[in-house]
């Protein structure tokens, strides 16, 4: 009896003095990641409006009439100070595979990009002839550079709802097709292949299918929400696909993200868990320290992916002068990025500390 009072006691001021400490222990920690920096290191670069899909959460269908940069362009463009601490590339678009130059734009980028060891392709694998006739070029040059060359696929669904979600006929059975072709040689296309799930209010109550199809192939899938997104033109459609406008599908989509959480102990799904349950943000992103930039395939950049203004053309004014130059935008983007759900994947204190008290739970 008298021990289990002095535990009861001892476990009680465990617990008082775990949330007194806690949150100091990441303080720092999210300090030191919003100092402003204006040499990044990864560049999101959306290399192409050109898409052969309509996707229910997209609106590249506006901005497919636009130009894209060249080779030379991103030559240009890249040859900035400010990109001389580039690590890592992700090349979307659009569709990347659209672009018929693509080999030569790889090539740029390791020429340019000193220090670039990571580059990450996201493809909707449509394109099957395509994509196994250039990915291992892309490959070979990657692997010559020492350059990890990882390739994200598209999918949201199987069968019928993939090829609606994605808003194009035989957009499954073509990335089948696909994956069954690289998954043959996987050492002559890529050093790691992932699937990429957004989730909508549509295929939230189909999202099981996705994680059986990726096993059979023994392909990860990584998770997102599809969201506002300026860069994308998709403010007319969020009434169409956001969970947030579905009190069903919200919560689907609250408990799926919790039980991936818990079967794959990954922050990302706890950081999306509490994002939909509160919808606010408990995590730091990377753009708010310019540590991440995005480039355009006009030449534009922008601080945030989803949410910045163009601050200006890379190929026109120096990249450097024009981050220094929107250092106060950057500030105001700071004070306003609560609410968004991109790069959610990095706990910022207070979501460590509510991270800890949910492990707490299941430790006593």
């Amino acid at each position: 009896m008298k021990k289990n009072i002095i535990y009861r006691l001892l476990r009680k001021i465990y617990h008082i003095l775990q949330k007194i400490l806690t949150p100091f222990k990441y303080i720092k920690k999210d300090l030191d990641a919003d100092k402003i920096t204006y040499f990044p290191k990864i560049i999101q670069f959306p290399i192409t409006y050109k898409c052969n899909f309509d996707c229910v959460m997209c609106g590249m269908k506006n901005l497919i009439h636009k130009d894209d940069f060249s080779s030379n362009d991103i030559r240009q463009i890249l040859q900035d100070k400010a990109f001389s601490k580039i690590e890592g590339v992700g090349l979307n678009g659009g569709e990347p595979f659209l672009k018929n130059d693509l080999i030569e734009c790889v090539d740029v980028l390791i020429e340019c990009l000193p220090k670039l060891s990571y580059l990450n392709i996201i493809s909707n694998g449509y394109f099957t002839d395509k994509i196994i006739t250039i990915l291992p070029e892309i490959k070979s040059r990657c692997k010559v550079h020492n350059v990890f060359l990882d390739l994200t696929l598209s999918l949201d669904a199987v069968g019928e709802l993939q090829d609606f979600h994605r808003g194009k006929k035989n957009s499954f059975v073509n990335l089948v097709n696909t994956v069954e072709k690289l998954i043959q040689s996987p050492c002559d296309y890529y050093d790691k292949i992932a699937f990429n799930c957004t989730i909508t209010r549509y295929n939230i109550f189909n999202i099981c299918e996705v994680e059986n199809f990726a096993d059979k192939y023994g392909i990860h899938v990584d998770y997102d929400v599809a969201a506002p997104n300026i860069r994308i033109d998709n403010e007319s459609r969020i009434d169409d696909f956001y969970v947030f406008n579905d009190p069903l599908a919200k919560q689907m989509a609250i408990e799926f993200f919790y039980k991936l959480f818990r079967t794959t102990n990954n922050k990302k799904y706890f950081a999306l868990y509490l994002f939909l349950k509160e919808k606010k943000r408990y995590s730091k992103c990377p753009c708010r320290s310019n540590e991440w930039i995005t480039i355009t395939p006009d030449s534009n950049i922008s601080f945030c992916a989803s949410h910045s203004k163009l601050l200006g053309s890379a190929k026109e004014k120096s990249a450097y002068k024009l981050i220094k130059e929107n250092k106060k935008y950057l500030k105001c983007i700071r004070k306003n990025c609560s609410s968004c759900s991109t790069y959610i994947s990095d706990l910022n204190y207070k979501g460590s500390y509510l991270l800890y008290k949910e492990n707490m739970k299941e430790r006593f």
